[in-house]
């Protein structure tokens, strides 16, 4: 008794509410024929007397009364009244009337055929709320309208569902099509009145109504009524500039997609969709959702509808074609990446070139996407390939922008494709990794180089380098000739970079090529450690080798830049002590340093370079060390050594004490003063003796 009593008291508030909006309504549209009759009076009255009434200049954007008469001057700019009256009381009336049908429905009347009087009440309430608005479509307010619109399609929306949710009276697949003919008249409605209301609530009921109504619908005919129910709203939210039904279509249909597989698919062995030819009709399914979430939002931007913010929607709608791929073939890493790379594709062709970031977002999701992927059984080939496409897409679609920043963003999209080729081919096809790394360093060797930017240079050589560094640590027990020759590769390509732009293009590199080309050569030693770890000569040879590299491109050098030349071949000298130290085991390589020392002093002296007579000292100071510390103490080399060593310092002595004054003079000419005469001592002109 008490719920009963409860119920008639809330119809009561209700009625009553709905009264005072009607009255506020009524009230408002007398006021507005009061002052249309004193505006036409008065218009009448300045006539007759040839009075030139004042136009107002508008400061703001009216609101247009339909249906006024010929000559009759424009309405003036809603009141806060009928503000009141329009928005909130006839929202809020609207929403408690929608409230009050769905209690209606859920605690209405009982007993024999209640239900289907319960249903047959709010059909004829939904069709009298739409035939209202409809019949005052020219007399009221479009504020007005479109509560009323709301209201109607939310009733029979509501009762679509309930006549299979709640009482059973139609089967499943009629309560779809109610939706469907309520979403029909919706949308008619909404174009007819230009306002997206009454399309956006029954699009909401028909997204929710298969969840509610018919729980274990075959995949076919869900998949079909959701595609449905979102590409006809869709093309109306294009056509006539709808925003919240343009990205409520895409969303909503993704979201009910996700809730059939949380609730249906099973791709685990024995499940239903095991095999992959059981999940064909859910892909080709998502490849139309995909294709529909894409095109829509080109669509309106070719049509100009920047009301649906069709760049940001477009972004949208790529992100969510990744999704529905993702979840149907997670397990099977070929098709996860070639639906990457063909979305890669399309952002690159679709997206604008001039806006370089708005590919971010797709890139981020589907990285993550390709991350996650088992590829511990994938065929390598198989999986590569489309991955390789996808990582080509965005760099170069990223790079397209002539900014710096695009650059930028290009070798973060490189990074990124590295690091899933790395978890895809480090673990089990380490020489394939290693030749994919060369050849994506010498990609972006390139880019760099013809857009003059060394810092990508940089960048993309260091990542270049951990890439074969984490290839060759789990080889340094038994190392790899093959990788090592990838490795070497990796360097030429700086290095012979390097050349090439001193060489053919006649130029003076920037600081960060020149150190990033070197640094491939220094590092080299380390790849060479964990590769030939057990072969001291190849070790040599390679350090050698690289050494030389940087002597022939100090030269190069020497004449355009003599600090950058005299810096590679300093170090050469430490390239060169390496490769002695690999070859020459114990004392004997203290010994071959000496000799380097040696020849540097001498050099430096001979050429006159301040930098080369300071690296031979310094290798003098090292050697001291090591002699000190460690060679000291082998007692078989102990003599020879201290004698060499001993030696080579003493003829180095020798040198400055014999050549000193032309390293005076060469001081003395560098401050602008003349030339002095040579210090006092015996022996010959130490010009001649240089000679």
């Amino acid at each position: 008794m008490l719920a009963v009593a409860a119920g008639l008291l809330l119809l009561v508030v209700i009625f009553a509410l709905v009264l005072l909006s009607v009255g506020a309504w009524v009230r408002a549209a007398e006021a507005r024929e009061t002052l249309r009759a004193v505006q036409r009076r008065l218009a009448a009255i300045e006539k007759h007397l040839g009075l030139d009434r004042p136009r107002q200049v508008p400061t703001g954007e009216a609101v247009a009364i339909p249906g006024p008469a010929e000559g009759e001057p424009a309405a003036a700019e809603t009141s806060l009244e009928e503000r009141i009256a329009l928005v909130w009381l006839a929202r809020i009336g609207a929403g408690l009337l929608v409230v009050g049908a769905a209690v209606f429905l859920f605690y209405g009347p009982t007993g024999g055929g209640a239900g289907a009087g319960r249903l047959a009440v709010a059909g004829a309430a939904g069709v009298a709320a739409l035939a209202f608005a409809e019949v005052s479509r020219r007399r009221a307010r479009p504020l007005f309208n479109q509560v009323v619109l709301g209201l109607g399609t939310a009733v029979l929306a509501f009762a679509a569902v309930a006549s299979a949710a709640l009482y059973h009276l139609a089967p499943p697949w009629a309560a779809l099509a109610g939706s469907a003919a309520v979403l029909a008249v919706g949308g008619a409605l909404a174009v007819r009145h230009a306002t997206e209301v009454p399309l956006v609530i029954p699009l909401a009921g028909a997204l929710v109504a298969p969840a509610l109504a018919w729980r274990g619908a075959p995949a076919p005919a869900l998949f079909a009524w959701l595609l449905a129910v979102t590409a006809a709203p869709l093309a109306v939210a294009v056509w006539r500039a709808f925003p919240v039904a343009a990205w409520l279509a895409p969303l909503g249909g993704c979201a009910a997609l996700a809730h059939w597989s949380w609730r249906s698919f099973d791709a685990r062995p024995g499940g239903p969709h095991a095999l992959l030819a059981a999940r064909a009709v859910p892909l080709l399914f998502a490849a139309a959702f995909a294709a529909l979430w894409i095109a829509a939002p080109a669509r309106a931007r070719s049509l100009g509808r920047a009301a649906v913010a069709p760049g940001k929607l477009l972004v949208a709608g790529l992100l969510l074609a990744h999704l529905p791929f993702a979840a149907l073939v997670w397990d099977q890493p070929p098709l996860v990446t070639a639906s990457a790379a063909a979305l890669a594709l399309l952002a690159v062709r679709l997206l604008p070139a001039d806006e370089p970031w708005t590919l971010l977002p797709p890139l981020a999701l589907s990285f993550f996407l390709l991350l996650g992927a088992d590829h511990s059984r994938s065929p390598p080939l198989a999986t590569f390939l489309p991955l390789a496409a996808w990582g080509t897409a965005y760099a170069w679609g990223l790079a397209r922008h002539r900014l710096h920043g695009s650059l930028i963003l290009s070798g973060v999209a490189g990074a990124l494709f590295l690091v899933v080729a790395g978890e895809l081919l480090a673990p089990f096809h380490w020489r394939a990794f290693g030749l994919v790394t060369v050849a994506w360093s010498f990609a972006y060797a390139w880019l760099a180089m013809k857009r003059r930017y060394s810092l990508l240079l940089a960048g993309t050589g260091l990542l270049a380098f951990f890439g074969l560094l984490g290839a060759a640590l789990p080889l340094r027990d038994q190392g790899d000739h093959v990788l090592l020759a990838l490795g070497g590769c990796w360097v030429l390509v700086h290095l012979g970079g390097l050349a090439y732009r001193i060489r053919s293009q006649r130029e003076t590199p920037d600081w960060p090529h020149i150190v990033t080309a070197s640094g491939t050569g220094v590092v080299y030693g380390a790849l060479v450690l964990f590769l030939a770890p057990s072969e001291p000569l190849v070790r040599g040879a390679l350090a050698a080798t690289s050494g030389a590299a940087h002597v022939a491109l100090g030269g190069m050098l020497l004449s355009r830049s003599p600090r950058w030349g005299n810096a590679l071949q300093a170090v050469a000298v430490g390239l060169f002590a390496a490769a002695a130290m690999h070859v020459l085991p114990g004392a004997y390589s203290t010994l071959a340093w000496a000799g380097l020392a040696t020849l540097l002093v001498w050099a430096g002296f001979r050429r006159r370079s301040g930098l080369l007579r300071a690296l031979g000292l310094g290798l003098f100071g090292v050697i001291i060390a090591r002699v000190a510390v460690w060679d000291l103490w082998q007692r078989p080399l102990q003599v020879g050594v201290l004698f060499s060593v001993g030696a080579a310092l003493l003829f180095a002595s020798w040198l400055y004490a014999r050549l000193g004054g032309r390293l005076v003079a060469v001081l003395q000419e560098r401050r602008g003063a003349p030339p002095g005469p040579p210090p006092p001592g015996p022996g010959p002109d130490p010009g001649r003796a240089a000679g």
